[in-house]
């Protein structure tokens, strides 16, 4: 899947992506984008943990 696939337009989602999380934005539209160019759950997961950063039980 990932041979067969436009990397620049997986970059280019992801990082816009990364760019409505960093604004405060529905994340939903550009999610469905970033996987509608074939990027992985695991490439949308790392840019959102990116921002957000993960979650750490006290």
């Amino acid at each position: 899947m990932r041979a067969g696939r436009s990397q620049s337009a997986v970059a280019d989602k992801l990082a816009a992506l990364e760019g409505a999380a960093r604004g405060g934005d529905n994340l939903m539209p550009p999610i469905l984008e970033a996987a509608g160019v074939y990027a992985t759950v695991g490439e949308i997961s790392d840019r959102l943990r990116g921002v957000f950063g993960e979650h750490r039980e006290v």
